[in-house]
């Protein structure tokens, strides 16, 4: 039976859904005006040399200024707050993350939990996802990943299985905490004892439990 055009609870959700893909276009919006200014529009991603040419006497002069925004090209930091601040103001949530390589931006992430219905889709998971694929390797070691706050456990253990070489954060747990965001307490509740967790998580014995990892790592032994 088909819901009638009156029926509120269609309705809401017509509302919400439409509210939704509005947030994902201006969201979309703002990082890709974010991206055009790090990264020229006469110049594609993979025109981008990764190759370390820097010039000795870079560390001496001064800061590159991006005309368009009037803040220094590199640095990162605030790039990651400003994509944080432009996905506020296209009404996702206060987060953002730039990763960097050899002195040039390779991906940039916002928080989507909200414009995709993912809770999974933090700034630096999508940053990490767009690296991956732009540099067609899962491996970001020399990498430094910009966050405009400090990595959930989430977010911390997906940059280790990455490997990028460093994390630059601007506001911590504590900060986030009092924006009403729950990572601090994930924190925290990895010094608890599991049975002291709000949801059920316990070991069980399988007659089959090793067999994956056995035939793996039987497969991968010369590598």
């Amino acid at each position: 039976m088909t819901a009638s055009p009156e029926d509120p609870l269609e309705e809401m959700r017509e509302r919400t859904a439409e509210t939704l893909a509005d947030a994902r276009k201006e969201v979309d919006r703002a990082r890709k005006t974010l991206h055009d200014q790090i990264i020229p529009s006469s110049q594609t991603i993979d025109d981008v040399d990764y190759e370390d040419h820097s010039d000795p006497q870079a560390d001496q002069a001064e800061p590159r200024t991006d005309h368009q925004s009037g803040q220094a090209s590199d640095d990162w930091l605030g790039q990651a707050i400003a994509l944080a601040q432009d996905n506020v103001e296209a009404g996702g949530w206060p987060f953002g993350a730039v990763i960097v390589r050899d002195g040039a931006v390779i991906a940039t992430g916002v928080n989507e939990v909200l414009a995709d219905g993912d809770p999974t889709a933090h700034a630096e998971m999508l940053a990490i996802r767009e690296a991956c694929r732009v540099l067609k390797d899962i491996n970001l070691a020399g990498a430094v990943l910009y966050a405009s706050c400090e990595p959930c456990p989430m977010c911390l253990a997906a940059i280790k299985w990455a490997g990028l070489t460093g994390i630059v954060y601007a506001a911590d747990r504590e900060s986030s905490a009092r924006a009403g965001f729950p990572d601090k307490e994930i924190y925290d509740l990895f010094d608890q004892p599991r049975d002291a967790w709000p949801m059920d998580i316990r070991q069980q014995a399988h007659d089959h439990a090793e067999e994956p990892l056995t035939d793996w790592g039987r497969k991968h032994q010369d590598d």
